[in-house]
């Protein structure tokens, strides 16, 4: 498989464990790269310039910085970068305004590996990802909450 091919990821939580966990996860899977990982919100928009990734896992409740912050300053300025939010949470406002920042997707931390990956693979194609937890709180249509363009 070529360089170019393969999907940079960043991992973004302000929990080392979780980072170590989904880190060793995607070795598993031979076309991502883990390019760089980041503690909270402001270390992944400083990071982000300097590791290029293609698509940031995103946790959205961190100090500092919280997810929310960060998608809409990594989106501004790298607006090639695709974002998939990640939590524990998954009520309505909370997906709404992850996707209004410019995540392309929301997914729960207890999604399996495999879903993860697919849902990585469909962010960085464009397409939206939600979870179906997500979907349920969200009573909106995903097109009319998504991110906002021009």
């Amino acid at each position: 498989m070529s360089e170019s091919s393969r999907i940079r990821v960043m991992i973004v939580d302000d929990h080392d464990v979780l980072r170590s966990g989904l880190r060793f996860s995607l070795l598993a899977f031979k076309d991502l790269d883990v390019v760089c990982e980041a503690r909270d919100g402001q270390e992944a928009v400083r990071l982000c310039g300097e590791c290029q990734p293609d698509v940031v896992l995103m946790d959205m409740l961190m100090p500092e910085m919280d997810g929310i912050k960060a998608t809409q300053a990594i989106r501004r300025r790298y607006p090639q970068v695709r974002v998939l939010a990640l939590s524990s949470f998954y009520d309505q406002d909370l997906v709404r305004r992850a996707l209004q920042a410019g995540a392309t997707g929301y997914l729960v931390k207890g999604t399996s590996a495999a879903k993860l990956v697919e849902a990585i693979h469909a962010v960085h194609a464009g397409q939206t990802v939600l979870a179906p937890e997500a979907r349920q709180a969200t009573s909106q249509d995903v097109d009319s909450i998504g991110p906002k363009t021009g």
